[in-house]
């Protein structure tokens, strides 16, 4: 039979979120579900890497506690994972007036998040968490007030979600803000950073977008390059590591191209996932970038300046257009 959560990761697709869907979580649980009053913050307390190692534990269980551990589940990278739609052994013994005692697994939906206790949440968790729990509660009519860390529901004997920032009453900030209206996406915040005008400090009267100054410090960067004829080769091919990724090294030229064109899709096209991941695109890329870079070192004029700027905004214009 399928259980009565089945609603949930149809709820946090609608809310922008990014659900994955583990095999059976329709008829998993420990019988079925009673009516929500709540739900419940956990860390996993896992191991310190991988987007979500504690799956398996979560979904079958561990010895002396049968799975599932969690309604719901959230990996590194804010991704969603829906676990069980019946009930789930999370809560243990415990109480708050709302609930009742020792009752949290018939009527707190469980939501584990990756971590291991000592504060490491991701960028994308401090986003994802609270935006799914105000998803998940405006659905069944509750308030902010009704998301409940597990060392609330038994203090003394938890201490999950251990190290959010601004502790309980942050994350429940952070649900309130996003059930009054949404807070902002880090896509509408890029684009409101490279959308911002700013004055050229000496000339006021001299205003562009953040953008368009990014393109004029780029092209001054290549005619400073060319001035020192001893720094071109060692600045603009040095390797660099990806910070994220150790493995991934490229030129500071093809770093550069890329931070280009994430500036131009924040501006333009804010809604659509990068391409720079695309093998095609990054060939693409690096033959435009090895062009652009040879046709830039050398001593642009101002009209050739403000052609390359002209054809910045015309780019800008075809994306905000397409």
């Amino acid at each position: 039979m399928a259980y009565s959560l089945t609603w949930m990761p149809g709820v946090l697709r609608e809310a922008g979120l990014n659900v994955v869907e583990i095999g059976g979580w329709q008829n998993r649980g420990h019988g079925n579900f009673s009516g929500t009053r709540g739900v419940l913050l956990h860390h996993t307390a896992g191991p310190a890497s991988g987007n979500f190692p504690s799956q398996n534990v979560l979904v079958n269980g561990r010895p002396g506690l049968a799975g599932p551990l969690c309604n719901l589940g959230l990996g590194r990278d804010g991704t969603w994972f829906v676990v069980a739609a019946g009930l789930a052994y999370h809560a243990g013994a415990g109480y708050v007036s709302w609930c009742g005692r020792d009752n949290g697994n018939n009527h707190l939906i469980g939501v584990e998040a990756e971590s291991t206790g000592r504060g490491d949440w991701t960028s994308a968790q401090h986003e994802s968490y609270p935006r799914g729990v105000a998803a998940l509660l405006s659905h069944v009519g509750l308030g902010p007030e009704r998301a409940l860390a597990h060392k609330e529901w038994a203090p003394g004997r938890k201490i999950d979600p251990a190290g959010w920032p601004g502790d309980m009453g942050g994350f429940r900030g952070s649900v309130g803000e996003w059930m009054e209206g949404g807070m902002p996406s880090p896509e509408e915040i890029a684009t409101a950073v490279w959308s911002h005008i700013l004055a050229q400090p000496d000339q006021p009267e001299n205003k562009q977008a953040a953008w368009v100054w990014m393109t004029y410090a780029n092209v001054a960067a290549w005619r400073a390059a060319d001035a020192l004829p001893q720094l071109p080769a060692a600045m603009w091919n040095q390797v660099l590591d990806n910070p994220d990724d150790p493995n991934v090294k490229h030129a500071a030229w093809v770093w550069l191209t890329y931070a280009n064109l994430a500036a131009w899709k924040a501006a333009g096209q804010p809604n659509q996932p990068s391409e720079i991941k695309d093998p095609d695109i990054n060939k693409r890329l690096a033959n435009a970038a090895a062009d652009t870079v040879q046709q830039r070192r050398a001593d642009l004029t101002d009209e050739q300046l403000a052609a390359v700027v002209r054809a910045a905004q015309e780019e800008l214009d075809r994306r905000k257009a397409a």
